[in-house]
């Protein structure tokens, strides 16, 4: 089950991102982090005010691990859009769809330790998405200064996702999952606002990227709630490497949807991919 929301997750986040590149160079990162943050703020305390067995039921332990993951996941929401404005997707996607690494290493050290067979099928999966993105790229990135900075940028994402998941995952049981995304939300929104602040101020997107804003705050929602949801679950680092694969599942979506070559030397490295996650899965 851990694998399954993780590959949910991926799914969620895939189709976030494909949206993502329809509105990021419109309204840029500030604009429109900001505003999907805002919106999935309003969304889930509308399910909490809806859903007949939903409650703000969170006890203070959750509380406080909830900021902590929306500090970080704050962080790494804004690396991710900077890293991705500045750079290739070549360059910052196999690096922050790493961050499994340190979420393995850390439930190794602080839980139960995986078998080498685990970590083998983990670096499987990394390595097979770095290669489905890395052939992918077929546009010239930026130059070495701001390819450094890129780089920079996405390490920072993928340190902040893997301990929002580190840190939220343990929450589980501390209240409703709603009430729990939405303290997490509720932080990252708090620390974009200072963001906003400092950059000169909110600017409205306007009317006719509202609907899309919306969506892409529904999936983000659902792909880190789901994630968060695993720390229920055996393994629940399973879930950030089954989650890891977004990046993959956008291309997949593009060659679907946007009709964007995929080559069959990617197909190989999507298979294997996907191999990797059901052996975790078993």
């Amino acid at each position: 089950m851990s694998v399954i929301f993780g590959v949910l997750a991926a799914l969620a986040w895939g189709v976030h991102d494909l949206l993502v590149r329809q509105v990021s160079q419109r309204l840029g990162t500030v604009t429109a982090l900001s505003t999907v943050l805002a919106l999935s703020v309003v969304l889930l305390l509308a399910a909490l005010l809806i859903l007949p067995n939903a409650g703000f039921t969170i006890s203070p332990e959750g509380v406080g691990l909830c900021v902590l993951s929306g500090l970080t996941f704050a962080v790494a929401s804004f690396s991710l859009y900077r890293a991705f404005e500045i750079g290739p997707v070549r360059l910052v996607a196999p690096i922050i769809g790493a961050y499994p690494v340190i979420s393995m290493a850390w439930a190794s050290v602080f839980s139960v330790p995986a078998p080498l067979s685990d970590w083998l099928a983990v670096a499987v999966v990394i390595f097979g998405v770095a290669l489905v993105v890395v052939l992918s790229e077929k546009t010239p990135g930026a130059g070495d200064n701001g390819q450094s900075r890129a780089v920079i940028w996405a390490l920072l994402a993928a340190i902040s996702f893997a301990f929002t998941f580190i840190i939220g995952q343990p929450a589980v049981n501390t209240g409703h999952p709603l009430a729990l995304n939405l303290v997490t939300r509720c932080v990252a929104f708090a620390v974009m606002s200072l963001v906003v602040l400092r950059s000169g101020g909110f600017h409205w997107p306007g009317r006719k990227f509202l609907p899309l804003l919306a969506v892409l705050a529904v999936l983000d929602a659902l792909a880190l709630g789901l994630v968060l949801q695993a720390g229920g679950l055996a393994h629940p680092e399973y879930a950030s490497v089954a989650a890891s694969t977004f990046g993959m599942v956008t291309i997949i979506l593009a060659w679907a949807f946007l009709k964007e070559e995929i080559r069959p030397s990617q197909w190989g490295a999507a298979a294997t991919v996907f191999a990797a996650i059901a052996y975790l899965g078993i």
